[in-house]
């Protein structure tokens, strides 16, 4: 796999930390990093499943972004979630 390249997770967890503050927890066996190294203010892109709700085959290398983009539009999935309904207050 490449150093930073695409990984498969879940969310395992979410909290509300305030009214317009939440934290999502997610976990996966490829976040299991067996390093020494701290990994501090790395950037992370979520993709979110196109309409079919499947989420696309993405190649574990440096150049998976760029292979990510060639997909067709319609069933590469999104950086930016689907609008939903907020749960009733």
């Amino acid at each position: 796999m490449a150093t930073f390249g695409p990984v498969r997770v879940r969310v395992d967890e979410i909290l509300d930390l305030s009214p317009n503050f939440r934290r999502i927890v997610l976990i996966g066996p490829d976040l299991d990093l067996d390093t020494d190294d701290h990994f501090y203010d790395q950037r992370i892109k979520l993709i979110f499943p196109s309409a079919s709700g499947q989420l696309p085959e993405l190649v574990e290398t440096d150049e998976w972004y760029r292979a990510w983009l060639d997909i067709p539009e319609e069933s590469r999935g999104s950086c930016v979630p689907t609008p939903f309904d907020p749960p009733p207050e």
